[in-house]
């Protein structure tokens, strides 16, 4: 069996390094591991899950949480040629201004002004969901809080 050429670490360290190309086609161009495809990516995503704890655990020691500011933002990720993608419904992309194929994920960053690090998330699908999008913005901001985000009066 051969060796699995992507890793969380090196997953992990291409998406905080990357500023504006996350897709599995980059990793392998940039990555410093010789002969990797974007197929070993691919199959190491498929294998893994993730959860918005692993997230926080693994970006922790990089935020300061006495400093900084927290952003929340909903994306629209599309994938208009991912046909069978359970995730992916139509919805509206405010970018394009048409109905497209897409994942909405609301997250919530922390930034400096020259730093953007996530610190949290969730994957919003309106018919699968008992949440709206600011329910989940405020789940976030409480669990934040909890962390020590919040160390004034709001």
């Amino acid at each position: 069996m051969q060796k699995q050429k992507c890793s969380l670490k090196l997953y992990s360290d291409f998406l905080i390094a990357n500023q504006n190309r996350y897709s599995g086609l980059e990793l392998p161009r940039v990555s410093p591991k010789k002969n990797m495809h974007h197929d070993s990516v691919d199959r190491w995503l498929s294998k893994s899950s993730f959860t918005p704890s692993e997230l926080w655990n693994k970006v922790k020691t990089i935020v300061n949480v006495k400093n900084g500011y927290l952003i929340g933002d909903d994306s629209l990720i599309n994938k208009k040629y991912s046909r069978n993608n359970e995730l992916a419904r139509k919805q509206y992309s405010g970018n394009e201004h048409k109905l497209v194929n897409g994942i909405c994920l609301v997250n919530l960053l922390w930034t400096t002004g020259e730093e953007y690090i996530p610190v949290d998330y969730r994957i919003y699908q309106k018919e699968n969901d008992d949440k709206t999008r600011n329910d989940h913005f405020q789940d976030m901001l409480k669990r934040a809080k909890k962390r020590g985000f919040f160390h004034y009066t709001l």
